[in-house]
C-alpha cells in the first residue's frame, strides 16, 4: 500500500524588534560620518591662495602685537602679554568636540625646523570661536646699517639702522570627522622692523628640513613701496639655510608704515611658506 510522506514543519525565523527592510543591516544602524559633522578651522594660507584671495603671513587667527601707536617722535611697540590663536568651528550644526590643536615654532624665516610648543583637546559648540594663550614666543634681531668712515681718525663705525622683532608660529588642527580639512593649518611668520635710518635689504632666512635639495621660488604680494626679493631663485641644500634680500624704497614721508608679503614656492608651484615683513620708520 503506497504511504504518503509525512510532512517536515521548519519552524519560522523569528524576526528581531527593529526588522525593517534595509538592505546591509537588519538590527542596527551605523553613521560613520554623522550626518552633520563639525569643521575646525583657522586662517589658512593655501586654503586662500586656492581660491584666489589675497594672504597675509600676519594671521588675524594668531596674533602677538598690537597695532603699532606713533607717540613722541617714534613708534610704541605694544606687545601682547602671550599669544592669542583663536580656533573656530565653522559648522552652524555639528559641535566639533576633542577637538586636537597643536601649536609648534621655528626660527623666524621660511621652511625653518619646527619644534612643537603645546597640544591642546577642545570642544567647540556649532559655530563656536574660542581663543587659547600660548606663552610669547619672540626673537629680537640688530639690523645692521651702514659703514661710517671718521675722516679725522680713520675710524670706521657702524650705524645701526633698526631693531627687528619677530615670530613664526604653526597650528595644526585635526577631528576625525573634519568636514573641511583645507582650513586645518594656519601659519603666522611676521617681522616688524623699527627702522631709524634708511635701512639695507632684510635678510630672510631660508631652510630646508627634507632629504633632497630644494628649489625655492620666491615673489612678493603686491606693496607701496617697490619692494624687491633677491635672488629670486634659490636652491637649499638638504639640512641647509640659505638668505634672500628684502629690498623697498621708502618714501620721504614720515611716519611711515607698511608691510610687504614673500611667497615661497617649490619649482612644481606648491607652497612653502611665507613671511609678512612690517617696516616702520
Amino acid at each position: 500500500m503506497a504511504t504518503r510522506a509525512s510532512a517536515v514543519r521548519i519552524p519560522a525565523k523569528a524576526s528581531c524588534a527593529c526588522d525593517v527592510s534595509l538592505p546591509a543591516s537588519r538590527c542596527s544602524i551605523q553613521l560613520n560620518p554623522p550626518p552633520f559633522r563639525p569643521d575646525p578651522a583657522i586662517y589658512t594660507q593655501s586654503q586662500r591662495l586656492a581660491a584666489g584671495l589675497d594672504v597675509t603671513w600676519n594671521n588675524p587667527d594668531i596674533t602677538w602685537f598690537q597695532p603699532q601707536v606713533y607717540a613722541d617722535s617714534k613708534w610704541q611697540f605694544n606687545m601682547q602679554p602671550g599669544m592669542s590663536i583663536s580656533i573656530h568651528n565653522l559648522s552652524a550644526k555639528a559641535a566639533a568636540v576633542n577637538t586636537t590643536v597643536s601649536v609648534s615654532r621655528s626660527a623666524l624665516g621660511i621652511g625653518m625646523p619646527r619644534s612643537p610648543v603645546v597640544t591642546q583637546v577642545l570642544s567647540l559648540a556649532a559655530g563656536e570661536t574660542r581663543v587659547i594663550s600660548v606663552p610669547l614666543l619672540i626673537a629680537a634681531l640688530i639690523i645692521p646699517g651702514f659703514i661710517i668712515i671718521d675722516f679725522q681718525t680713520g675710524e670706521e663705525t657702524t650705524e645701526i639702522a633698526g631693531t627687528e622683532l619677530g615670530a613664526a608660529i604653526f597650528v595644526d588642527i585635526s577631528h576625525p570627522y573634519d568636514s573641511d580639512a583645507s582650513n586645518n593649518h594656519g601659519e603666522s611668520v611676521t617681522s616688524l622692523a623699527f627702522l631709524t635710518i634708511e635701512a639695507p635689504p632684510i635678510p630672510i632666512l631660508l631652510g630646508n628640513v627634507t632629504a633632497a635639495p630644494l628649489d625655492y621660488a620666491l615673489s612678493l604680494a603686491p606693496n607701496t613701496v617697490s619692494a624687491r626679493i633677491a635672488p629670486a631663485q634659490v636652491t637649499v641644500a638638504p639640512g641647509a639655510t640659505a638668505i634672500a634680500y628684502l629690498s623697498y624704497t621708502l618714501p620721504a614721508t614720515r611716519p611711515f608704515s607698511t608691510s610687504v608679503t614673500i611667497l615661497a614656492r617649490d619649482q612644481q608651484g606648491d607652497l612653502i611658506g611665507g613671511l609678512t615683513q612690517f617696516l616702520y620708520v
